[in-house]
């Protein structure tokens, strides 16, 4: 998943939520048109009932009324004649407002109707809004991931960059252990009266070693005023050896003797 896909789903999500809102609002302003038409016509008939019932006072009353000379008037009287267009006047009102009331009741039927599809499409609507909210976080998710992958690569390449270059140092340093020690003369025993004594070598190791167990005719042996080599060369035959010191002992013998 992509953010160019978050951002297609986006703008549907945006205009499914509009449309939600107009169709409440519509809803709400035809539930309120539809209440006021139905005080309308409440009213409406109320008013036709008046009418009716003053209309049926009046002919009652007209029959039960004498004339001036104590008896009812004739049926071609002037108030005869009066009622009868009062009746007619009155009942055109009536016709009247019954065709506006039917025409009324089939408009609410329609808008009955309507509202009722509107309330179909505002849920397929919710419906559709659900499903890009979900669609919109699997989405986010989505790229939380990516994101995630695509730092945890490049955390990768650099620590590979880095080994890569510390290798080369890593190999030229030496191992512990295989510096070269320094040889010093040790003596094997104590040095007798005379200072005889004896040197040792010390054991070599590292690079040392193998330039040891190389060939004589490979290496060049450093000049003797290298510092760690005088040490190590033998020392001079003492004067002052058991030989000496017997011939002494024997000159010694003969002059005691002589004596």
């Amino acid at each position: 998943m992509t953010a160019g896909k978050r951002q297609a789903q986006s703008p549907a999500g945006m205009r499914s939520e509009v449309e939600v809102l107009r169709a409440l609002k519509w809803l709400f302003e035809h539930h309120k048109a539809l209440d006021e038409k139905q005080m309308i016509l409440s009213e409406e008939n109320n008013q036709e009932k008046i009418l009716t019932d003053r209309v049926l006072d009046v002919h009652h009353e007209q029959e039960n009324m004498p004339s001036a000379n104590g008896k009812r008037p004739s049926d071609g009287s002037l108030s005869h004649k009066e009622d009868m267009v009062k009746k007619m006047e009155l009942q055109e009102i009536i016709e009247r407002q019954l065709r506006e009331q039917s025409q009324m009741e089939e408009r609410l039927a329609a808008l009955s109707a309507h509202v009722k599809h509107l309330e179909e499409d505002l849920d397929t609507a919710r419906k559709d809004l659900l499903k890009s909210k979900n669609m919109n976080r699997k989405l986010e998710q989505d790229i939380r991931e990516d994101q995630l992958i695509l730092n945890l690569e490049t955390l990768r390449a650099e620590v590979d960059q880095t080994r890569l270059r510390g290798a080369p140092f890593h190999h030229s340093r030496p191992h512990l252990g295989s510096a070269p020690d320094l040889r010093f003369p040790v003596a094997d025993r104590p040095a007798d009266s005379l200072g005889n004594g004896a040197v040792l070598r010390c054991p070599q190791k590292g690079r040392l070693a193998a330039l040891h167990d190389e060939p004589s005719e490979a290496r060049t042996p450093p000049p003797p005023s290298h510092p760690w080599w005088a040490p190590c060369e033998a020392p001079a035959p003492s004067h002052c050896g058991p030989e000496v010191d017997r011939r002494r002992e024997g000159e010694h013998g003969a002059a005691g003797r002589g004596d």
